[in-house]
């Protein structure tokens, strides 16, 4: 079925370069992972569900491929590779298809996917386990080179750790050199939630309730929050349209990645049928437990580890978005070797977050400060309603939220019913303080430059009778727009670019100009910058109508003059 593994195998038998490692590992993987499909399909346990689920697949567009036994595995997998080299590809719809097409067929729908994977990391598509394909943050497909020399010892455990997933924005959260932790050790590594299971979760859902209805500010694209959960010790986080992406990173510099969407209020854990094995070996030092109890204990064991990761990211999401006075909560310093980063971040110069959290036990006494319980009924979250057109702002609040508004609908933007002074206390209190596990800052309280300037940009706004809006930073980082500001028909799309002594060039200009043709007509493209633009970046501008506020620091009275 795949050639070129074959290859791999008997032309390497003992790999000595870190190249040829790669490829071992790579052939191992793929066959381990086909030979894991084919078992769950063919497990004579789920025989008879097989059966009832034929209908089904007959009637999708992957009936041809279970019409018969012989050759079904090699023609799946085949048409997959075939079906990704088409130029014209759209990735998530592809992906996606098994869902939508064989949702009341779960066995063949999660074999299908199995094999549209292991499909995906194919040998004409890995070079053999050297490169693979990722859709990137600007939704292009690119090709990543794995850099062994930034891998040296990790070569052989690359293949063996890396879920083999379709790759999201793999280039912008890890990088080409960066290896995956090992699940089973960071798993046994977490200390287990110790609370009330049911309270935990419903904690950690408040916290995302108020983190959506509240929102006011975003995260920096990549910020790097300081932690100390196990194997924990860091975590960089991006908005990524209405999700969060964040990257656990342990001392080894290594990672795990957990996705969370605060408007749904859900958690996407990868390596969680690793969670499972750690559970299910826990469970077997018990002994003497039945099935039933087996299986309970299982799935417990799996919610607490969960929870110890879910608390301090959701608590972590709330504050960014919500506490006015972030410095508050955020003590900031630049790189320092005691916070581990992966590799990818060496070069550069990230911005580390530090409250250092411990750990989060028992939530009873967590929710308290925040009054969460009593508050959640009033958090709206956003939502579509029906109306015969949308207007131009309601257009942009959805898009704040990742929501494009269909024909015939309007958007009802997040919000919290009741007392705005009630709302404003709760805007300075901080979740991750409420969790009482934090670490002393060391003195370390320097302000957040980048917000400091945003919330300015904020204020002057607002001083000039704009209503103001925050976008989520999106697949390019903050995709040429940070702010979006209306004045009755009025919109301005604003780039905040906080610099010290660099001057912006033209790419900025291009990249606000580019996020403008998605918005509705008449938008106005502004930026406003600590530094100044390129003779070059001022001529494009002035060109293409993007006005500029350059040299602002905000120690005297600024004009709308431009504007």
């Amino acid at each position: 079925m795949d050639a070129a593994k074959i290859w791999v195998n008997s032309n390497i038998e003992k790999p000595h370069t870190p190249v040829q490692v790669l490829q071992s590992e790579w052939a191992k993987r793929l066959e381990q992972e086909i030979k894991t499909a084919v078992r769950f399909y063919r497990d004579p346990a789920l025989a008879v569900q097989r059966e009832k689920e034929f209908p089904i697949v007959k009637q999708s567009p992957f009936a041809d491929y279970f019409s018969t036994q012989e050759g079904m595995l090699s023609w799946l997998y085949c048409s997959m590779q075939e079906g990704y080299a088409n130029a014209d590809l759209d990735l998530i719809k592809m992906i996606n298809l098994p869902n939508i097409e064989l949702a009341e067929a779960p066995i063949h729908r999660d074999f299908v996917k199995l094999i549209m994977e292991c499909a995906w990391f194919s040998s004409s598509r890995t070079k053999c386990g050297l490169k693979f394909t990722s859709l990137d943050l600007d939704g292009n497909l690119r090709v990543v080179d794995i850099d062994t020399v930034a891998l040296a010892h990790k070569t052989d455990n690359y293949w063996k750790r890396l879920p083999l997933t379709f790759p999201l924005y793999y280039s912008k959260l890890f990088g080409p050199g960066n290896c995956p932790m090992e699940p089973g050790h960071f798993f046994n590594s977490l200390p287990s939630y110790e609370g009330d299971i049911e309270e935990g979760w419903n904690f950690v859902h408040n916290l995302l309730a108020e983190a959506t209805s509240l929102k006011k500010w975003t995260i920096p694209f990549g910020a790097y929050v300081q932690l100390d959960i196990g194997e924990i010790k860091a975590v960089k986080v991006f908005e990524v349209g209405s999700d969060v992406a964040c990257v656990l990173v342990n001392q080894e510099e290594e990672y795990f990645l957990v996705w969370v969407n605060p408007c749904e209020e859900n958690f996407a854990f990868t390596h969680e049928i690793d969670m499972g094995f750690v559970a299910g070996a826990v469970g077997a030092k018990k002994g003497n437990l039945s099935q039933l109890n087996e299986d309970q204990y299982q799935r417990e064991t799996i919610d607490r580890l969960q929870l110890s990761i879910a608390i301090p990211i959701a608590a972590i999401i709330r504050d960014f978005w919500i506490v006015e006075e972030r410095v508050k909560v955020f003590g900031v310093a630049r790189s320092t070797r005691k916070t581990p980063q992966i590799p990818a971040d060496r070069k550069l110069q990230p911005i580390i977050y530090l409250p250092r959290v411990r750990y989060v036990g028992d939530i009873k006494r967590l929710a308290e400060p925040l009054h969460l319980e009593t508050r959640r009924p009033h958090f709206v979250t956003g939502h579509l309603r029906r109306a015969v057109e949308a207007s131009d702002k309601q257009i942009l609040l959805a898009r704040k939220f990742g929501i494009v508004i269909p024909e015939g609908f309007t958007f009802v933007q997040p919000h919290r019913r009741g007392d705005k002074a009630q709302e404003a206390i709760y805007r300075s209190r901080s979740a991750l303080q409420c969790i009482r596990a934090l670490r002393p800052i060391d003195g370390i309280n320097k302000k957040d430059a980048w917000f400091t300037f945003e919330l300015n940009v904020t204020d002057w706004l607002g001083r000039n009778g704009f209503e103001v809006e925050h976008l989520a930073g999106n697949r390019n980082g903050d995709g040429g727009v940070d702010i979006q500001a209306c004045k009755g028909k009025e919109i301005l799309l604003i780039q905040c670019k906080y610099w010290h002594t660099t001057k912006i060039g033209p790419a900025v200009i291009r990249e606000l100009m580019g996020t403008l043709q998605n918005f509705p007509k008449g938008t106005k493209g502004v930026l406003v910058t600590s530094t100044e633009l390129t003779a070059g970046a001022q001529k494009l501008a002035k060109y293409n109508g993007i006005e500029f506020l350059q040299n602002i620091d905000f120690s005297g009275e600024i004009h709308l003059d431009l504007i």
